[in-house]
């Protein structure tokens, strides 16, 4: 029993020594630089990053990547901050330009001569745009379809969804208009463009 415990006692001070010895020999060989991290600066002078910045550190650079994959300076496009030229990036001078350029202003023009007459699809249409019949309630020209055939299906699902989401005697819901759609296959029941009732 007793050479049992002296064999115990035994190995837990070999371990403890061999620990130590172990500890001692890593410890030499991080302080000589036989140990190194796996971190290499690839930086040179043919690479963009300029600044080394730390996780831990309370500043940043300025010309970071940005959400839409730019620089936040430069706006040159990125996908990391090694991509964006350094905290101050080298910003060409603009050129001065003292020629009067002016803006380009020839969509919709008609004509060219002096008096330039523009098209009313691209210049404005809010005042020169004009109901084509009298009613304007009134049902649009349609083409010849031939037989509709789903449209009796469609009244009738209609007719289920307004008892379901529109039902009738509501004080407070709103009313508009009812006019025909612009193919003039359906009813149009909600509200009305803003310009309905210019004259």
């Amino acid at each position: 029993m007793k050479s049992n415990n002296k064999y115990k006692w035994t190995m837990i001070i070999v371990c403890i020594l061999l620990l130590c010895l172990i500890f001692q020999w890593i410890n030499y060989l991080v302080a000589n630089d036989y140990i190194r991290e796996g971190l290499r600066d690839l930086g040179s002078s043919s690479t963009s990053h300029t600044v080394n910045l730390p996780l831990t550190t309370t500043y940043s650079c300025k010309n970071m990547c940005g959400p839409p994959s730019r620089c936040s300076i430069s706006g040159q496009q990125c996908t990391s901050d090694i991509d964006c030229p350094g905290c101050q990036p080298h910003v060409p001078p603009l050129k001065s330009n003292n020629k009067y350029v002016p803006g380009d202003n020839d969509a919709g023009k008609l004509t060219f001569g002096t008096t330039p007459r523009y098209s009313p699809l691209t210049t404005d249409i809010g005042t020169q745009a004009r109901i084509i019949t009298k009613n304007k309630f009134a049902k649009p020209p349609q083409p010849d379809l031939g037989i509709n055939t789903w449209i009796e299906d469609f009244k009738k699902t209609n007719k289920l969804y307004d008892n379901t989401f529109q039902p009738p005697n509501l004080e407070f819901m709103p009313t508009y208009d009812k006019r025909y759609s612009l193919s003039g296959e359906f009813i149009e029941n909600g509200p009305l463009a803003s310009n309905a009732y210019f004259s």
